[in-house]
């Protein structure tokens, strides 16, 4: 518990320190805020190494992206932009466990 628990504190953290410091940064020290987001990603945040590479190899792609961004969006937009580089790959088209539709 205590690793998700610090791992999910060293996303915040640099969450906090890129998208509420994004004027203050260039693209590039964005960028590298961003990045290292992915030393958090890993056992215990998600199951197993494959599903943590996955997602590492999904933040690493969007992060071009938002970075180019990051004076034109919204710190929630640029935040959500994140989040969904963070959810876990699926193989099938199968919304199951994507939050879609569920009534809870």
């Amino acid at each position: 518990m205590a690793g998700a628990v610090d791992g999910m504190r060293q996303i915040l953290r640099a969450v906090d320190d890129t998208v509420g410091h994004r004027f203050d940064l260039d693209a590039e020290a964005f960028a590298t805020g961003l990045g290292s987001i992915a030393d958090a990603v890993g056992p215990p945040l998600y199951a197993d190494a494959g599903i943590a590479e996955a997602v590492r190899q999904q933040l690493t792609a969007a992060i071009p992206g938002l970075a180019a961004q990051k004076d034109d969006l919204d710190g929630p937009v640029l935040a959500e932009g994140i989040v969904a580089a963070l959810v876990t790959p699926t193989d099938s088209g199968s919304s199951a466990g994507d939050g879609e539709g569920d009534a809870s």
